[in-house]
């Protein structure tokens, strides 16, 4: 008995409703509301690998994943790395939309070689904080650090901030270092050392001299070298007490005196 073309197409419509009935939504891509109301029904940390990614950085661009991306990053300039922001940031919303109402807090493995200037890195860096993604394990070379980023406050932000900023100045060769933050006792003071050691001496003795909470943040600014050395000079930094827990960002540039 032959089987008319009408009942094979339905048969087969039916397969594929079923098909797609019983399709597992990914974690990853557009998802549609039904997708959203069967993930979210899993509950715990479903999709946690939305909140995760590696980033390598390269003389070509940088690899995040198993992905290409091919960008000039200037080696003397800052700048955005938009396909990071896509990319991240749509990991980031999914993870938001299947976990209403719960903050989120991505982690990036971020790898840079020692021969890569500092500006690069701290391109890719602050992109991936950006999107959300702010804590940071940063290898480069011999060097390993666990950072979380810091990102200032809006202007509107009620968020009060005191901010240590060590910056290596090519001029003398030496250092500056500056503390802000509004109602800080260690506000707006200003302090020119010859070295790093000069430079650890004085932030502890700020703190020795007006004890108060350590600081929130630390920020790093090298004029020239690699992000490697920058690296270094973080891990210093941070063998103080009072910067110990400290958010941290990386610059280059000159001194902002």
């Amino acid at each position: 008995m032959r089987t008319s073309p009408c009942a094979l197409f339905f048969a087969a419509l039916a397969a594929a409703v079923g098909l797609l009935a019983c399709r597992k939504p990914a974690c990853r891509g557009q998802l549609t509301q039904d997708d959203l109301k069967a993930l979210r029904a899993k509950g715990g940390d479903t999709c946690s690998e939305l909140t995760r990614a590696t980033v390598k950085v390269d003389d070509e661009g940088i690899f995040l994943d198993s992905t290409r991306i091919n960008i000039i990053l200037p080696p003397a300039k800052k700048i955005g790395v938009a396909p990071l922001d896509a990319l991240l940031g749509a990991s980031r919303d999914n993870w938001k939309a299947i976990h209403e109402g719960r903050e989120f807090t991505g982690t990036v493995d971020l790898q840079v070689p020692t021969e890569i200037d500092v500006a690069p890195g701290v391109s890719v860096a602050s992109a991936v904080a950006a999107a959300g993604y702010r804590q940071l394990d940063v290898r480069s070379g011999d060097v390993a650090a666990r950072l979380e980023w810091w990102i200032p406050a809006r202007k509107d932000s009620t968020r009060v901030e005191e901010v240590v900023h060590v910056e290596s100045d090519s001029t003398t060769r030496g250092f500056v270092v500056r503390i802000t933050g509004e109602g800080s006792p260690h506000g707006n003071h200003h302090h020119d050392v010859a070295d790093r050691e000069a430079a650890m001496k004085v932030i502890g003795r700020e703190w020795v001299e007006t004890p108060g909470p350590p600081p929130n943040a630390l920020v790093v600014r090298l004029p020239s070298g690699t992000f490697h050395d920058a690296l270094l000079l973080v891990q210093a930094l941070r063998a103080l007490p009072e910067l110990t827990a400290a958010r941290v960002a990386l610059e280059g540039g000159s001194p902002s005196r």
